[in-house]
């Protein structure tokens, strides 16, 4: 009778950590369209989920990454420039270049696109804010 329990214990166990692991593996495939970062930022504030991506600084001097899954089939692309440069590349699933601009004032871009893409926005020391929004 113990051994019997030890065994339902031990199957239990492994069961809810499998459903752990299944949670957290799921979680990160979701969150895989996080962006990424590599420089420095002052006083950076954004927001992003699956299909839009926007952010405003003081101060951006790098490269950032995000993996965009549109909600249609039109990115919305506007950026404020007080100050430096921004520019912006889109590729597709199959790393193929759809769209690349550098800004240096306001300015505001229609990007077709299907399916999923990935933006890359590489800043010197620029100073102002970015907007990239599917669900419009």
């Amino acid at each position: 009778m113990k051994n019997t329990k030890k065994i339902i214990f031990s199957i239990l166990n492994f069961a809810i950590i499998l459903l752990i692991v299944i949670v957290i593996v799921r979680g990160t495939m979701r969150l895989g369209t996080s962006s990424t970062f590599s420089g420095t930022r002052t006083g950076y504030s954004g927001e992003e989920d699956r299909g839009n991506w926007s952010a405003n600084y003081r101060s951006l001097n790098g490269t950032l990454r995000k993996k965009i899954n549109p909600e249609t089939d039109m990115l919305h692309i506007q950026v404020e420039t007080k100050s430096g440069t921004l520019s912006i590349e889109i590729t597709d699933a199959e790393n193929k270049e759809i769209f690349t601009a550098i800004c240096d004032k306001a300015e505001s871009f229609e990007v077709p696109v299907s399916g999923k893409v990935t933006v890359k926005i590489k800043a010197g020391h620029h100073s102002g804010s970015f907007s990239i929004l599917s669900g419009m």
